[in-house]
């Protein structure tokens, strides 16, 4: 008999109900919050929980690498769901569950338009807008009469240093499955809470001074009165045209794609190839940045494939998704060959595939490097799978992608609410190995705060070296 279990170490999780950044005891409280929403019944929590459960069980993609027990980890989410008093706590701890299994499209959706009730009306932001730059936290957007606050890294909140807060209260509730993602995702959540609660921070300034500050949960409110943001972004570098832009650099063309998504941006595939016809016979190289690309249409990924991989026909990413069978799952429990039916592991793979090139579209033939970063996600993985194999093709420099390749399965809860899980694991189309984790840039080069502060984008440069390099090396 396969009666086998790994234990889950509950130890991991034993962060008090709604324990998160957005909910930590001990801070101060500035005025009365509204009446917290209290919706979902003790019977609807238990069925939210338990479809989630239950979905991850059959249909996660990747349930053979989860290093827990889920049985076990349901049995403490639910006792944890049962203890919350309102409905910001129970999602809290959905949200906790479902990012137990480390996937970006394995996730509780929304926050508005997914709920039985609005959350910007019970949550809301510090003043200052947070991004992750390694394990390290800045104020990347500040209220305008928080701009002594711009570029300043967060030190401690509530007397605690950052990186131990963001272990303890925050990434449990970040999916991702590599860091970098967990920790950008987490940043923004860090400053998230009740409004009118406040936190002591600590920061240091970008002129090395330490300074704390008491920072309210309220920007909203402030902004209806006519505040502004302002941020470092706003420098001319950064200020690219999206979906597709097109500038030039020395010859070279830069062209940020910002998204696959065809079904929002109809005119998508047109505006790209509109872009890409006026650089050919002009541009001296390509730099293809894809570092706000979080995905979208594969199909739009083999479209520009073709751009730059000149094969007559692109290869496509193969790929896994689970299978259930309860006659394999009977068998498995005296039957060798029928093993990962029991253990809920049996997969179904489908090969790479072989699309004709659109004989509309003819490869471009100047160097070219493709910028990739945390937020290069999905479809636009689905690209970097398909030609990392190629020879020859583009270096990718930058820091590692997303890591999550997507197709999800939707799951309806109770009251509207909406959650999603992975079901899609790629292969690399020539070697046919699994693709899991993120996609590790060829060249690794990341901008820093001084870099976003001051509107130089080391990325971007190191991407023009490496193609004026390539100039010089041509006979």
């Amino acid at each position: 008999m396969r009666f086998q279990a790994r234990l889950f170490i509950a130890s991991l999780f034993l962060v008090p109900a709604g324990g998160s950044a957005s909910f930590r005891a001990g801070a101060q409280d500035l005025r009365t919050p509204n009446a917290l929403p209290r919706v979902n019944s003790q019977q609807e929590k238990v069925e939210a929980l338990s479809r989630l459960w239950s979905e991850v069980k059959y249909n996660f993609v990747n349930i053979d690498r989860i290093a827990f027990d889920i049985d076990s980890l349901y049995r403490v989410s639910l006792d944890r769901v049962m203890q919350t008093t309102d409905d910001l706590q129970f999602y809290q701890e959905l949200r906790r569950f479902i990012a137990s299994f480390g996937d970006g499209h394995t996730e509780l959706l929304g926050r508005n338009g997914y709920r039985p009730y609005r959350e910007d009306d019970y949550l809301n932001n510090w003043p200052v807008w947070l991004s992750a730059i390694g394990r390290h936290i800045y104020c990347t957007k500040v209220r305008d009469d928080y701009r002594h606050m711009l570029g300043a890294e967060i030190l401690s909140v509530e007397d605690i240093p950052v990186a131990e807060y963001m272990e303890r209260y925050v990434l449990p509730l970040s999916p991702g499955s590599v860091e970098e993602s967990r920790w950008n995702y987490g940043a923004a959540l860090l400053g998230r809470g009740y409004i009118g609660l406040a936190q002591d921070v600590s920061y240091r300034t970008p002129q090395g001074d330490v300074k704390s500050e008491i920072l309210t949960f309220s920007h909203l409110a402030s902004m209806r009165d006519g505040q502004q943001w302002i941020t470092f972004e706003a420098h001319p570098v950064f200020n690219t045209e999206y979906p597709v832009g097109l500038r030039w650099r020395n010859g070279i063309a830069v062209v940020n794609i910002d998204t696959f998504n065809d079904i929002y941006k109809p005119e998508l595939i047109a505006k790209i190839d509109s872009v890409m016809e006026r650089l050919r016979g002009k541009a001296r190289g390509l730099i293809l940045d894809l570092r706000r690309n979080s995905g979208g249409s594969s199909l739009v990924a083999d479209h520009v494939q073709m751009y730059i991989d000149p094969s007559d026909s692109i290869r496509t990413p193969g790929w896994q998704t689970r299978i259930n069978s309860g006659y394999g799952r009977a068998q498995g429990n005296y039957r060798k060959e029928y093993a990962d039916f029991f253990d809920f592991t049996a997969y179904e793979n489908h090969p790479s595939q072989k699309v004709p090139r659109n004989p509309e579209i003819k490869a471009l033939t100047c160097p070219t490097v493709i910028l990739i970063g945390n937020s290069t996600g999905s479809a636009a993985e689905d690209l970097l799978v398909g030609i990392y194999e190629l020879p020859d093709r583009p270096l990718l420099v930058g820091s590692p992608s997303n890591g999550s390749t997507g197709a999800p399965l939707v799951i309806e809860l109770p009251h509207g609410a909406y959650a999603r899980i992975c079901t899609r694991r790629l292969s690399f189309p020539f070697s046919g190995k699994s693709f899991v984790g993120a996609i590790e840039p060829d060249i690794r080069c990341e901008n820093d705060i001084n870099d976003l502060l001051t509107g130089h984008d080391r990325t971007l440069e190191k991407g023009l070296e490496l193609i004026q390099q390539k100039q010089t090396a041509r006979p």
